[in-house]
């Protein structure tokens, strides 16, 4: 596997021999990635040669006693020395009870006895349909010495979602939360459901109708006695690198979710390859560290981060499954790493920055606290004891608990104002990260160290990346530009029940091709600029591309959500938009979005500042929005509007809007 450095990044380093030496990581910041000998221009990180070698594609981990996501709790084990695991609130006002690796590893191991005790057998798919939690990751990690396969359920999924998976899967057993989710799987019962265990109690009326159905319903607690009580009975079925651990629904933004198959190989090598990533920061992820555990453990993105913190001996300490006191849960537990995705940075960043808009004082110290601290962020400088820390800083520091030396964000773009901000006000490293559910998240990630933003890093060290044209759009690879294709150990090889639609995504070398358009910028890294599958035609015969365009309003301070759509018989786009609440809390205080949406004046407030905002992040005249509909309800996933994970079903957002669309 010969390589050549990139001839734009190899241009940037042959400078004058006045210039000042370069430091160790400038060095390593101006050449991220290297391309291979040959036409596809592929790209793999500048490590993955020197870690990888010639084994490249095939199995791989990074550690001789991690092969399996069995060993993620007996490496844990070893590494914290029986440190804290997982640790959780009883109680509103109460501090964080914690269960140690041990402990987890001993009620896990409970819990897949008794699952064998009530007739399961190896290689049997367990669904998962309840929030993150303890009992989550017990039933999970007692699927793994049994050689089952875990099937996360999203728990926001109504019961239609719910019956499609757990029938497609034909999952005769599954852990629920509450009395609400044994409804939900029941409503109907899919015919191959026999068993649900549920962790909290369940109602009378609930339990007679699960009887009635002919299935039998057990309490949590009770499976973990019965695992206790024949722990001789049934020895341990360790699984294969070959064998499949999950299989990972995607979130669906039209039709059917796929069920992804991930055998343990692919996240091995996803989580080795995020840890050396991980590992080029100061600290790494170590046992000293602490994760708050809030994104949807169905999401292989937030899978991901929590296993990285398994095998290294990490502590994870889940919210109380309210994500409006999420907050109050991370003052209690103060983490040092804050898994999280744009949506919620733009929360807490608009609220500093409406808090500041009260008083002309506040607003001109947080702008030149931003100002100053961003000169040290573009030099690589991260630090919180400057005294613009303690001036204006300190505060949204201590929100978070004040320990947080690492934001890694996911899910969706996030724009550079707030990656940059929290770099600021946080000065930690703020990780942005590319994959999906086929690469266990995994893909391309920015170095910690990274002082620019607006990209999403180099390929991972197990994944190799190519663009390939994409002629009807204006992307040719030969610019460095085109949709992106992936490939490498952690890449799955099969949807359940779905070649033909498997085979539409990943072709004969084993290549997927994920639809997004992207850009090699000069030092290697990648920019997600477009995206293929999504772009609609207008009457003058323009083409445009929504989700680009909803990326760029999204940064403007006056937009919760938006959804852009044009007819071909227009030559113009419109906008649904959700107003940001938190923007109109000085001038219209006390009141609602309904109020808000109603006041005449603030449409047009609304229509100026998106059009500045597309100005100034260069859409064209014909890809700005010229109208525009408020709406006072949030898109959410109850209304079918959006994936668990805040995607738009582009589909059902048109349906839903056509009246305003058409007007």
């Amino acid at each position: 596997m010969k390589a050549v450095v990139s001839p734009s990044a190899s241009a940037s380093t042959t400078g004058s021999n006045c210039c000042p030496s370069k430091s160790k990581i400038e060095k390593v910041l101006e050449t991220q990635s290297i391309i291979l000998d040959g036409p596809e221009r592929i790209h793999c990180s500048a490590l993955t040669k020197e870690i990888i070698g010639d084994t490249f594609n095939k199995y791989w981990t990074l550690y001789d006693d991690f092969t399996t996501l069995y060993d993620l709790l007996r490496r844990g084990l070893r590494m914290s020395n029986n440190g804290r695991c997982l640790g959780y609130r009883p109680s509103e006002g109460s501090k964080y009870v914690w269960l140690s690796y041990k402990e987890v590893l001993k009620r896990s191991l409970n819990f897949g006895r008794g699952l064998r005790h009530l007739g399961l057998k190896k290689k049997d798919f367990v669904g998962i349909y309840c929030k993150n939690r303890v009992e989550w990751v017990l039933a999970e990690q007692g699927l793994f010495p049994f050689s089952m396969t875990s099937v996360p359920l999203f728990d926001t999924l109504g019961p239609k979602a719910v019956n499609f998976e757990i029938s497609q899967a034909e999952i005769s057993l599954v852990v629920v939360e509450d009395d609400k989710k044994v409804r939900h799987v029941l409503d109907p019962k899919p015919e191959c459901l026999k068993i649900i265990i549920h962790i909290e109690n369940i109602s009378e009326e609930t339990s007679k109708s699960a009887e009635t159905m002919g299935a039998k319903l057990y309490k949590f607690e009770e499976v973990e006695k019965y695992g206790e009580k024949y722990e001789k009975k049934y020895p341990e079925q360790r699984p294969g690198p070959d064998d499949i651990a999950i299989l990972n629904y995607t979130s669906g933004t039209g039709g059917n979710p796929k069920g992804v198959v991930i055998e343990h190989k692919n996240f091995v090598a996803a989580i080795s390859s995020n840890l050396i990533t991980f590992s080029q920061s100061r600290r790494g992820l170590n046992p000293s560290d602490v994760i708050i555990s809030f994104l949807p453990l169905a999401h292989s993105y937030e899978k991901l981060v929590e296993n990285c913190a398994l095998v290294t001996g990490s502590s994870i300490g889940f919210f109380r499954g309210d994500v409006q006191k999420l907050m109050d849960d991370i003052k209690y537990l103060r983490p040092t790493v804050f898994p999280c995705v744009p949506r919620l940075l733009n929360r807490v960043y608009d609220r500093v920055i409406s808090r500041a808009s009260k008083s002309v004082v506040r607003r001109c110290f947080l702008n030149a606290a931003i100002k100053s601290k961003s000169r040290e962020v573009r030099k690589g400088k991260l630090r919180r004891n400057s005294i613009w820390d303690v001036l204006v800083f300190r505060k949204v520091q201590n929100a978070l608990g004040g320990r947080v030396h690492t934001v890694i964000s996911g899910g969706a773009p996030a724009s550079l104002d707030i990656l940059e901000f929290f770099k600021c006000a946080l000065g930690c490293s703020v990780l942005e990260g590319y994959g999906q559910t086929e690469t266990c998240a995994t893909g391309s990630i920015t170095h910690p160290k990274e002082v620019n933003a607006g990209h999403v890093g180099a390929p991972s060290v197990c994944c190799q990346i190519k663009l390939i044209d994409v002629p009807e759009m204006g992307y040719l690879s030969e610019q460095d530009q085109g949709e992106i294709c992936m490939r490498g150990p952690h890449v799955v090889k099969r949807y359940l029940k779905s070649p033909e639609e498997f085979e539409d995504v990943v072709d004969d070398e084993d290549w997927i091709h994920t639809g997004d358009v992207g850009k090699w910028l000069p030092n290697g890294v990648l920019k997600i600029i477009d995206r293929k599958n999504n772009f609609f035609k207008l009457s003058q015969g323009e083409f445009v591309a929504p989700e680009r365009i909803e990326t760029v309003y999204a940064m403007c301070h006056y937009v919760s959500q938006i959804f852009v759509y044009g007819l071909s018989t227009e030559s113009y786009l419109v906008g649904i938009v959700v107003p940001n609440i938190e923007a109109f809390r000085n001038s219209h205080p006390g009141q609602g979005l309904e109020d808000i949406c109603r006041d005449p004046n603030v449409k047009p407030v609304i229509l100026e500042n998106l059009t500045i905002t597309g100005k100034d992040n260069s859409l064209l005249s014909f890809e700005q929005v010229k109208d525009i509909h408020l709406c006072p309800t949030p898109f959410s996933d109850e209304l079918g509007l959006i994936t668990p994970t805040f995607k738009l079903k582009r589909s059902e957002m048109k349906k839903y809007f056509h009246k305003e669309i058409e007007d």
